[in-house]
């Protein structure tokens, strides 16, 4: 199997969406995420300088992605835990994005350095936006599962809309195991996520995981100075969080234990 950096987005993308069929409960998936990770890629572009949305002259074209709107509703309803009903589209506009990554920054995933036609979807609930970037290829190919129809979608401020009590979660699980106090913590990604059993991480080849589908996050956290980060999957609530050893710079805080001496 000849991997590109094509074939990694496009699987990523079905987890992305909330696929059933999920990377971790597929026989290849530890040797496929390993050789992915070896793809040569450009230099991940800061936060801060994100690249710049080229926007298409079709802006406000009606012939809107229904397919797609409906999917993406149906994920903002999940995870945010309201009915349906209280889902309601903003916008849909096309756009070109930048690069294959959609102008966003992905911790691990190589972008096609070309720009991309897709969708700008804005969708709002309780008084929140949910605003959502995908690529153009949302029809549909003879030979190929729904899944592989869906295309490439992420959510632009994730950051935003993250429970307050996940985020709560996570960050005091890192003041437990790392020694770093919360204040000195900020999130700076957090995408929606379907997990397998295993939650997207590998400790061995082959390694077996439950067939199940777990929606949660991926959060990315960095401490202050910079100097630290931590990638972490987790549940919807963050009361299942698991640290991915492999997009993570910071080593668990050394304990030190006093003895006494006596005569």
């Amino acid at each position: 199997m000849i991997l590109r950096p094509q074939t990694c987005r496009h699987w990523l993308s079905i987890a992305t969406l909330g696929s059933v069929i999920a990377l971790s409960t597929m026989a290849i998936a530890p040797q496929f995420i390993q050789a992915c990770s070896l793809l040569p890629s450009t230099q991940p572009t800061p936060l801060s300088q994100r690249l710049e949305v080229i926007p298409d002259t079709a802006q406000g074209d009606a012939n809107q992605p229904t397919e797609l709107i409906a999917r993406l509703r149906r994920q903002v309803a999940n995870w945010s835990q309201q009915p349906l009903e209280a889902i309601a589209l903003v916008s849909a506009e096309r756009q070109r994005w930048s690069d294959g990554c959609l102008g966003l920054y992905l911790p691990d995933t190589a972008c096609l350095a070309a720009e991309t036609p897709g969708w700008q979807i804005t969708l709002t609930v309780d008084g929140q936006e949910w605003r959502y970037r995908t690529n153009e290829p949302w029809r549909e190919t003879a030979g190929e599962t729904p899944e592989m129809q869906q295309g490439f979608t992420l959510l632009e401020n994730g950051v935003e809309v993250l429970p307050a009590a996940t985020r709560t979660a996570v960050f005091a699980q890192i003041a437990t195991d790392y020694g770093v106090a919360a204040e000195q913590l900020r999130l700076t990604l957090a995408y929606p996520k379907v997990w397998g059993g295993c939650f997207g991480i590998y400790e061995r080849p082959a390694q077996p995981c439950t067939m199940q589908a777990i929606p949660g996050w991926q959060l990315v956290i960095e401490s202050e100075s910079g100097d630290r980060g931590w990638t972490y999957h987790t549940n919807l609530d963050g009361s299942d969080a698991r640290l991915n050893p492999g997009l993570s710079s910071a080593r668990p805080a050394e304990t030190s234990v006093q003895l006494e001496w006596q005569p």
